[in-house]
């Protein structure tokens, strides 16, 4: 097939994310650095996204360099044209959104195109015109401070009008909860009177997929990777993209493993610890390099050394912020940071030649001077290794092996990371499908092998009917006090094992996709039980009608009628109903967890502790099978345990 979709980014770090979010919707895509040249050779690709850095320069470098990139997707057949720019609107009243928009509307022969910055699941949300960042307005989200675009003004309808002279008009929330005939109506409508640039709504994902199928057939759309990931079931469903059965699939990896570390993030950091537990590094100091060339050589020197050994190696100038502030103290904080860069570049360029071949980069100004050094020009985009990094692959002269290449921004990924990346890389280009969850290796750390875990579990109760849909969730306790958690509308059949959400030590979303609407019962649930270590809700059938029926003993719902049940459930009270959503009902659970390992949500499920998630979801499957003996028996008055024997039963085998 012909290329489908060609999008233009204002920065790298947004083409990434796009090209990624394409990928994870089933297209294969290419991210080219700076505006392409006739000379690359793009392979069997659906999408191509061009990396510019046109987000804060001059308006007239950024157009041109915006149409140059569109001609070249117009001459390659490109069926839909796709303008990414931040999520946050990042502009000023100068641009450079609204001028590249026109530009881009003009070569594409005029009409009308519609600005969806929206990507809930990050957090990023337009409601009656106005951006939102969690809940807070745009201008009140800290970005009102950005050094280059201050955001002051969440109205982008107001914002756009001060950067085209053309008229800008809204798609609002009713008209999108109507549909995408009565959405694609609206849009004709403010296009008769003349309305260039249209202010999407976008709450949740079923108005991104709503506005996809509005505007599937406009030559140009704009917005953020929402959008993106939205667009190609409807490509699909035109018959323009083919079935893919894993996009993300890479050439085979080949070369020494290496990592790469200019962050000084506190997520790099523990990345870097939890490597350095397990695999050789060793640390760069921007003193010693400003010294001369023996720091940088005994570094290329250790390098060698243990790349030739077979382990991955890292080299990093991560350090805690008193050795950075030092640092910069002494050198200045220009001339430290550039120390830094010009090593991690000079060391890429010179192992990459001598037979390198997979690279792990972090850091937003690291990735950048490797990226330089290398002289890379395209990437093919595999599967993401955690939420929002991917693999890539860059082929490499005089090489039959492409370099495969991982680019992370300092507060991205889970804190094995760096070991992890590899393993990921191997189901990318090995014989075994991403899909195939397996036991983790003994060399993964804690968080990754409870990925895998919750996917396997996950996928075990979804394919037993014990939860459907959307329905039911998991979490667990983490060794460093925060939690892994499921996220909001994930089938548990279905979990990609990098986008579970992680929530901090206070409960805040950290990473991963947007954590399920009820966390707060896990968090209710965990602050009453210390030494639980997972917990599991489901909408499980029996458990619901047992928790709908009257006349149940609230204190009890379940008599005991089986050891098993006494030993992994015991008490079941019940939580009077509440809205599904509704933050008091973690109240109401946080008052009985003290003394229940599980709970039954009245008209709702239960909510099920253990020691670990292996207990919680044991205990979960015993209650539903009792829930459904006890429905079997009703009316039949059968012999439960008696009271001396449940408490015989508690006394030899204790729950958490």
């Amino acid at each position: 097939m012909s290329l489908v979709l060609g999008a233009i980014a204002d920065d790298f770090t947004g083409a990434t994310d796009l090209a990624n979010n394409l990928v994870r919707a089933g297209m294969r895509c290419v991210q080219l650095i700076g505006v392409p040249d006739d000379a690359l050779d793009l392979g069997d690709v659906d999408a191509v996204v061009v990396a510019l850095k046109s987000r804060s320069c001059p308006v007239d470098e950024a157009v041109a360099d915006s149409v140059a990139a569109l001609e070249w997707l117009q001459a390659r057949g490109a069926r839909q044209c796709f303008f990414k720019y931040c999520s946050t609107f990042d502009s000023t009243d100068a641009g450079n959104i609204g001028p590249v928009a026109d530009a881009l509307i003009e070569q594409l022969g005029g009409g009308q195109t519609v600005m969806v910055p929206a990507f809930p699941t990050n957090g990023r949300s337009v409601y009656q015109g106005h951006l939102f960042v969690g809940d807070r307005l745009l201008n009140d989200s800290g970005m009102q401070h950005h050094p280059l675009n201050p955001m002051t003004d969440a109205d982008l309808v107001r914002v756009l009008g001060r950067q085209t002279p053309h008229a800008v008009g809204l798609a609002a929330r009713p008209t999108l909860a109507r549909g995408s005939d009565a959405t694609r109506a609206h849009l004709a409508d403010l296009a008769a009177d003349g309305v260039r640039h249209v202010i999407c709504d976008s709450l949740d994902e079923q108005d991104l997929e709503v506005l996809a199928e509005a505007v599937v057939d406009y030559p140009l759309v704009t917005g953020g990777s929402g959008l993106g990931q939205a667009l190609p079931e409807q490509y699909r469903r035109r018959g323009w993209l083919a079935e893919v059965s894993e996009p993300g699939r890479l050439a085979p990896a080949a070369g020494g493993a290496l990592v790469l570390s200019g962050s000084c993030s506190r997520a790099t950091l523990g990345q870097v610890a939890e490597f350095l537990a397990h695999h050789p590094g060793m640390a760069l100091d921007p003193l010693q390099l400003a010294e001369g060339e023996a720091h940088f050589d005994a570094a290329l020197a250790f390098a060698r050394e243990q790349l030739a050994s077979g382990g991955p190696v890292l080299v990093y100038a991560s350090a805690d912020p008193e050795q950075v502030k030092a640092a910069q103290q002494s050198l200045g904080v220009a001339r430290a940071g550039e120390l830094v860069e010009q090593a991690l570049g000079k060391l890429a360029r010179t192992l990459v030649d001598e037979g390198v071949g997979r690279l792990v980069v972090a850091g937003g100004e690291s990735s950048g001077a490797v990226v330089s050094a290398l002289g890379i020009r395209q990437l093919r985009i595999g599967g993401q290794i955690d939420p929002g990094v991917p693999w890539t692959q860059t082929p490499l002269p005089g090489r039959e092996a492409p370099l495969s290449l991982a680019l992370k921004s300092g507060n991205f990924g889970a804190q094995d990371f760096f070991t992890r990346a590899f393993t990921v890389l191997d189901e990318l280009t090995g014989g075994r499908r991403m899909s195939d969850h397996k036991a983790p290796s003994a060399h993964l750390g804690q968080e990754s092998q409870l990925r895998e875990q919750i996917a396997t579990l996950g996928k075990s109760l979804f394919d037993r009917g014990l939860t459907m849909g959307s329905s039911g969730n998991i979490s667990v306790r983490l060794d460093d006090g925060g939690w892994l958690m499921t996220p909001t509308n994930a089938c548990l059949g279905r979990l990609d094992p990098g986008s579970i959400s992680r929530l901090d030590v206070n409960g805040d979303w950290q990473g991963g996709d947007k954590p399920t609407k009820e966390h707060f019962l896990h968090m209710a649930m965990y602050a009453e039980r210390p030494r639980s270590g997972a917990i599991v809700h489901l909408h499980s059938t029996h458990s619901v009608a047992v928790s709908c029926l009257p006349g149940i003993d609230p204190c009890d719902c379940i008599p005991p009628l089986t050891a098993y049940y006494v030993m992994r459930v015991g008490k079941l009270p019940l939580v009077p109903y509440h809205i599904p959503g509704d933050p008091s009902l973690g109240d109401a659970v946080r008052g009985l967890a003290g003394q229940h390992s599980a709970v039954l949500l009245a008209n709702h499920g239960p909510v099920v502790a253990g020691k670990n998630l292996e207990a919680a979801v044991y205990a979960t499957e015993e209650l539903e099978e009792t829930a459904k003996l006890f429905l079997m028996l009703r009316g039949e008055n059968p012999r439960a345990l008696t009271p001396e024997q449940v408490a015989e039963l508690e006394a030899r085998f204790p729950r958490d």
